[in-house]
């Protein structure tokens, strides 16, 4: 069964470039990861970093086959530009839609 995995650089951190790795082991997944992406972030192997992500419905969404592939470029919230957190709607994340109800809230109360 695969997993998903997020790989990105160690040195950039995963907000500034990331990928969606399905994969049966961490390890699998680097190598995907790796062979798979452009990555202009780093240049080296040992920079590249896996994470285990939790299994959720809109993670597994995006995932294409049952064999170990890369998703390049996720679903991504419209305003913050990340990928991997919880829907509000097809265009931003519970964040956001909570962060911009709450600026509402403030605006008129």
């Amino acid at each position: 069964m695969l997993k998903a995995y997020m790989v990105y650089s160690r040195t950039a951190g995963s907000q500034e470039s990331a990928a969606l790795v399905f994969a049966h082991t961490a390890r699998e997944a680097r190598i995907v990861g790796w062979n798979s992406c452009s990555w202009d972030i780093t240049d080296e192997y040992i920079d590249l970093a896996v994470r285990l992500l939790p299994d959720k419905p809109w993670i597994f969404s995006e995932k294409i086959s049952d064999d170990p592939h890369v998703i390049d470029s996720p679903k991504c919230c419209e305003i913050c530009g990340l990928w991997g957190k919880e829907p509000y709607d097809d265009k931003i994340c519970v964040d956001c839609a909570e962060e911009m109800a709450c600026e509402l809230e403030g605006e008129n109360g």
